[in-house]
């Protein structure tokens, strides 16, 4: 087991103060370092990237390279895909070079997430996006989809959304209980 770590916190991947993530990295870091994007989970509307932290000690301590973020939170202000939008950026933020300055610029990342993380990881995962390989940023050149994940009981069955409380935290709308 590797255990030295070295963490640099709060790196941006966009302009909303949520956007931005913890980067930690292993004891040696080399061009073949598995990276990793960490995503909290919370309901889509609570936690931090604070409370997964111990998963991305877990997983640098054992090798990897692990973008830990935060999202925006799903709010009125900010209701569903906000959340999916921020995961997507920060695939693409990693897979363009946004961390050549913590050492890391992978042509393959992982995503992890646990619960609603999960089901970000998921959804980043099977979102297909090549990249706009003529787009005037750099970064939209990129595509944000990864080689692996990892969803930890995430949200991906159609019963869950009909529910009024996975309703109403992901689009801000309750309606009646479809399935008991």
């Amino acid at each position: 087991m590797l255990s030295a770590i070295f963490s640099v916190v709060a790196v941006a991947y966009g302009n909303h103060p949520n956007q931005v993530g913890d980067v930690y990295l292993p004891a040696q870091v080399t061009d073949r370092t598995p990276v990793v994007l960490s995503i909290h989970g919370g309901g889509w509307s609570a936690m931090s990237r604070r409370d997964v932290r111990g998963i991305a000690e877990f997983l640098a301590e054992n090798g990897c390279a692990v973008y830990n973020i935060d999202y925006r939170l799903a709010t009125p202000a900010t209701p569903w895909p906000a959340c999916g939008d921020d995961c997507l950026a920060a695939a693409k933020f990693v897979l363009s070079g946004g961390l050549k300055a913590q050492g890391l610029a992978p042509k393959r990342i992982w995503t992890i997430g646990a619960s609603a993380g999960g089901h970000l990881a998921a959804m980043t995962a099977v979102h297909y996006d090549a990249g706009n390989a003529e787009d005037a940023d750099p970064v939209e050149r990129f595509s944000s989809r990864p080689d692996a994940f990892a969803s930890c009981y995430g949200a991906t069955g159609e019963a869950q959304y009909a529910d009024p409380w996975w309703r109403k935290q992901l689009w801000g709308i309750a309606g009646e209980t479809v399935v008991s």
